[in-house]
């Protein structure tokens, strides 16, 4: 009985993962549309369109198993196979916006740096709410956006991006303690 109880409580977090994602990709186009837009006359061309494409690619790939797993309604042996390709996606889409915290990152430009990094901090933010139904995907998708930004401002190694680093450091530690609380009880 209680195996059955952790089946269905497994199959509900799913069917809101899955549930919520074409919000998320939704999303996700419009914020890759004002960064590019914000970046388009920084970066270089090859580099701005080439980094569009990727993330548009992962994006089709989640809808795309979005709509399989709608079809589908995926038996109880296969709900770990449907977690596994949503976890995937989570952190392909994760690394595709941690690459925007290193190739958006212009070194003459601060207010750039900083609206790049608000982008990214947002967007690991806001994924707390479509993401928070599975702690490892919404951990490993703060990490992968976060971590190339931190590091990257940490390399410069002044006194604001140090604190920079240390600001988005702390946001990269706290929300995936934050979910954690909440996907698993104030008294875990």
């Amino acid at each position: 009985m209680e195996n059955q109880f952790k089946i269905d409580c497994y199959a509900d977090r799913l069917n809101i993962l899955y549930a919520n994602l074409n919000q998320s990709i939704l999303v996700t186009l419009m914020v890759i549309l004002v960064l590019a837009s914000i970046q388009y006359d920084v970066v270089a061309h090859s580099i701005l369109t080439s980094w569009i494409l990727v993330q548009l690619l992962v994006l089709i790939g989640r809808f795309w198993l979005g709509l399989r797993f709608a079809k589908k309604a995926p038996m109880n042996s296969d709900l770990r196979k449907w977690g596994r390709r949503f976890f995937i996606g989570a952190v392909s889409t994760g690394l595709v916006w941690g690459a925007a915290g290193l190739v958006f990152f212009p070194s003459d430009s601060i207010a750039l740096q900083v609206f790049t990094v608000l982008v990214l901090a947002g967007l690991a933010a806001g994924a707390l709410t479509v993401l928070a139904a599975d702690f490892s995907s919404y951990a490993a998708y703060a990490c992968t956006t976060l971590l190339p930004v931190t590091v990257n401002s940490a390399i410069y190694a002044d006194r604001l991006h140090i604190n920079r680093s240390e600001s988005i450091g702390s946001l990269f530690l706290n929300l995936p303690k934050y979910t954690l609380y909440l996907t698993c009880g104030r008294n875990s």
